[in-house]
């Protein structure tokens, strides 16, 4: 624990910030030269990291630094202003596109760096923070909770940029790439896989590595699949531990919280858990970032809410709430109820000190979901109330290993279970609400709020695609905070920290083997996952009292030691699982498979981009992904993803309107009598299967100039006199339209 001492120093040194910085920085470098070696080449990778420090990190955390408090670290200036850099990009893109004018991307952040230097309140208040230093091993202690998020870039650099064969990408990397394409092109963006239908999604994750790919001229899918998951793996657990600084003012709360959301898997005492990070998911942009900005908000929070930061300090945080709620759906919904709850606290604690600041920011954070659920997101299609049916059928599948009633009693205790193991790690969050000086603390019930909310979103709700468990992704940095700021007051209140860490250490690595023995590694039933967890808890408890009664803390001890056991019992199988990792092999092929793309149409499609206009629409003829049938599989996007153009009509699947499908169909396979717009379909196909002067028309008068014909989908030998072939890949053909006869 003297690694992790109160801070004594009034100002940091050079040599300080340079061994705390250290560790998480050569892991950025070691992750980006993996990157490099994996298809990214260094110049594109670069350029990238070079936008978004003087893009984004610099105005950032300038603009973090004009609202925190004197006190400080220099991580946290870094952390913080990536993530207040990046909610800048997104307006910033916007603007440009919208305007025309690309050189804005990178010039609009630049000038409010230069205006809040100029400004001299700002300038003053800039210059007067200062930078505290932190414990020698805080940098190491906090990046090795990467080790996660870091397996999971490193199985999705597995899946090559440039290949030989057919490969199969990941279903939904070609949708992504296509919506940054589209935010580099167009505002308001449209699927680019149906063109005529305005975009209502959370896409501003997108606009922001649209902004990265812009102005530092790299491939969208460098930046994507090789950039971003290397920058984001190492910020946001970063930013996490800070906020948890913020938090608790004590530096070492700072690798437990980054631990308990990054690092550990769920508690569960049956089997061995695999190493799952969804709060890092590579192949989710808009996750990833979203986990980055929430904590940004929540540390904004905290300043506010504890008077520490200055009023104007509202329009960031208006800002970094339209971009969180923009870039993840599910992410303001579980904020809003946590504010919602610590509304209600401070009303029944009479704290009118405090209560007009957290109610003006609760009404922002619900003005700000309303007008993104009426112009950005739409109001969640397929999003329905199941009573807890989906997660219990899911839970009795893992404990039970078959299918259950979900109104049974094994499937209502299997639910219990499942839940009750993704809980346990931070349940020392609940001290919170016991203990005098954190019950009055706003900032203590916006945690236990936001935590609840996505739980219950997680067990209640049901998404297409099994997506309510985005709003319980969406309250874990909630839920870590609070499993960490509450173990570190019981510590506190302990009073002998040292061994009582040592003894919760002790018993946690040992409790969780020991609770394994009893149900093995398979499907376990539920009464042996019932006997599991039984004797978990019973041994944490035992192993609780003879610390207490050794280190004569008495029931603080006890708790304490307990507290930290929960949050630590994960360690055994997360060790177990990063051992026994092995990076997937890449879905690459010799010959044609199904969902696969060579790379030669791959080329093709980019020579499409390279000789077109933006505002050029595509007619397509395959909207499969897998071989070509009524119904299929369509989440079809290698147009949009690689052309970085619209498509009249490509693959339907992600589009809102099938969303509202989802509930009817139950399926994400939707046959063409199921399209929303049957004479734009059959346009479609009809010309490109037996093209006549008629249809030629009728598409140019929709914008469409080009037309991409795949050999695996019906179409005539040839669609003169109407288009021309202009180029031609492995299995598909290119044609310019002529324009109207």
């Amino acid at each position: 624990m003297a690694y992790f001492a109160a801070m004594a120093e009034p100002q940091t040194s050079l040599r300080r910030e340079v061994a705390t910085l250290a560790p998480p920085v050569l892991l950025l470098l070691a992750m980006l030269e993996v990157a490099a070696r994996h298809g990214a080449g260094h110049r594109g990778l670069a350029l990238a990291g070079l936008v978004v420090l003087v893009t984004q990190v610099l105005p950032g955390a300038l603009v973090w630094r004009s609202v925190r408090p004197v006190r400080g670290w220099l991580v946290e200036d870094l952390a913080m202003g990536l993530a207040t850099g990046a909610a800048m990009a997104v307006p910033c893109q916007v603007v440009a596109v919208a305007l025309g004018q690309r050189w804005l991307s990178a010039a609009l952040p630049v000038a409010v760096a230069v205006a809040l230097i100029a400004v001299p309140l700002t300038r003053r208040r800039i210059g007067s923070r200062a930078c505290d230093p932190l414990p020698w091993a805080w940098g190491a202690s906090v990046a090795a909770t990467s080790v996660g998020p870091m397996l999971a870039v490193l199985a999705v650099y597995a899946s090559p940029l440039r290949w030989r064969g057919w490969l199969a990408p990941y279903v939904d990397a070609p949708f992504h790439q296509s919506l940054v394409g589209e935010l580099m092109h167009h505002f308001p963006p449209h699927y680019p896989q149906a063109g005529l239908e305005t975009v209502r999604y959370h896409w501003f994750s997108h606009a922001w590595s649209a902004q990265i790919a812009t102005v530092s001229g790299a491939e969208i899918d460098t930046v994507l699949w090789r950039f971003a998951p290397a920058l984001l793996m190492i910020a946001a657990p970063v930013a996490l531990a800070t906020a948890a600084m913020r938090l608790t003012g004590r530096s070492w709360s700072a690798p437990l919280a980054a631990a308990l959301a990054y690092l550990l898997p769920d508690v569960t005492p049956w089997g061995t858990a695999a190493l799952t990070t969804p709060l890092h998911t590579p192949y989710s942009p808009s996750q990833q970032l979203a986990a980055l900005l929430v904590v940004s908000v929540i540390a904004l929070l905290t300043l506010r809410w504890r008077g520490e930061a200055p009023p104007w300090s509202l329009l960031p945080l208006g800002l970094m709430l339209v971009v969180a709620g923009g870039t993840k759906g599910s992410t303001l919904p579980v904020v809003l109820a946590g504010a919602l709850l610590a509304v209600a606290a401070l009303l029944a604690l009479r704290d009118r000190e405090r209560l007009r600041v957290v109610a003006v920011d609760t009404l922002v954070i619900g003005a700000v979901l309303l007008v993104l659920v009426r112009f950005v997101t739409g109001s969640g299609e397929g999003l329905t109330l199941d009573y807890g049916r989906a997660f219990a059928q899911a839970a009795g599948v893992q404990i039970a290993g078959h299918d259950v009633d979900p109104a049974s009693a094994v499937g209502v205790v299997a639910a219990a279970l499942v839940l009750l193991t993704r809980l346990l790690a931070a349940l020392a969050g609940l001290s919170l609400l016991v203990l005098r000086t954190t019950r009055r603390d706003p900032m203590t019930w916006l945690l236990v709020g936001s935590s609840a909310a996505g739980a219950g979103a997680l067990v209640l709700l049901s998404v297409p695609g099994s997506g309510q468990l985005y709003f319980f992704l969406a309250a874990k940095s909630s839920l870590a905070l609070a499993g960490a700021w509450g173990t570190t007051e019981l510590l506190q209140r302990a009073g002998t920290i040292r061994p009582l860490v040592v003894a919760g250490l002790g018993v946690g690595i040992l409790a969780l083997p020991a609770a394994q023995l009893t149900v093995g590694r398979d499907v376990p039933g539920v009464g042996r996952a019932v006997l599991a967890l039984t004797l978990l808890l019973v041994l944490i408890a035992l192993g609780a009292l003879v610390a207490a009664r050794a280190t004569r803390t008495r029931a603080r001890g006890a708790i304490a030691v307990a507290a930290v056991s929960l949050s630590v019992a994960a360690a055994v199988p997360a060790v177990q699982a990063v051992v026994d990792w092995e990076q997937p092999a890449a879905a690459v092929h010799p010959t044609p498979t199904s969902m696969a793309i060579s790379f030669g149409d791959v080329r093709a499609l980019r020579w499409l981009r390279d000789h077109s206009d933006p505002d050029d629409v595509v007619a397509t003829n395959n909207h499969c992904l897998t071989p070509v049938a009524d119904p299929c599989d369509r989440r079809r996007f290698f147009v949009g993803a690689y052309a970085e153009r619209r498509s009249l009509v490509e693959g339907w699947t992600y589009n809102w309107r099938a969303a509202e499908l989802y509930t009817e169909y139950g399926s994400a396979l939707y046959a063409d009598a199921q399209f929303w717009d049957q004479d734009l379909l059959a346009l479609n196909d009809g010309f490109i299967a037996k093209p006549d002067a008629e249809q030629a028309r009728r598409l140019w008068g929709l914008g469409v100039r080009w037309v991409v014909v795949w050999a695996d989908a019906p179409h005539a030998d040839d669609l003169a006199p109407f288009a021309t072939e202009a180029h031609r890949g492995r299995t598909v053909t290119i044609y310019r339209m002529t324009g109207p006869r």
